[in-house]
């Protein structure tokens, strides 16, 4: 949710700079864009419209992709063993939904949660953020820390070698 509340905050004031140029423009007596009166239709930051949809919209979508790892799991009569869970989580983030990890570093619209959803590529650290989400909401916690310039994501667990295959 903060991520979505950051991207409200940013799209806010790249409005209101939009607003503040114009009127510098005309202040300046040059021809500038028509400055009508700006109506907001929603009443609360959840509201404010991203690419679309409602900030609950795009949560939403988080909840899609974790009905679909159960739709995978029950399908494939796939057990509720942590491996196979985020092997169906893999499978579905990265097969059928094709999320990439985006080659464009300084993108800021890799760094935003809609974004990310929507085009199906981005950061690293808005890839991983993704995946703790979707696992959170099948009952598995999911923890990461920076490790250099990259992101690392494990399952929490007491028998960590449960995770890895020697």
């Amino acid at each position: 949710m903060a991520m979505l509340l950051i991207a409200v905050e940013d799209e806010a004031f790249m409005s209101y700079n939009r607003d503040m140029d114009a009127r510098a423009v005309v202040k300046e007596g040059r021809e500038a864009p028509s400055l009508s009166k700006v109506t907001y239709e929603w009443a609360s930051l959840d509201a404010f419209p991203l690419a679309g949809k409602s900030i609950t919209a795009w949560l939403s979508e988080l909840d899609i992709i974790a009905k679909q790892v159960e739709a995978e799991l029950v399908s494939k009569e796939i057990g509720c063993h942590l491996v196979q869970v985020l092997e169906a989580v893999n499978f579905v983030l990265f097969d059928l939904r094709g999320f990439t990890r985006s080659s464009l570093l300084n993108n800021p619209k890799q760094s935003y949660l809609h974004q990310v959803l929507k085009s199906a590529s981005g950061s690293g650290i808005m890839l991983s953020i993704i995946y703790i989400e979707v696992c959170r909401r099948l009952g598995v916690t999911i923890v990461g820390a920076r490790v250099g310039e990259e992101f690392l994501i494990w399952p929490k667990t007491e028998y960590t070698e449960v995770c890895y295959h020697f």
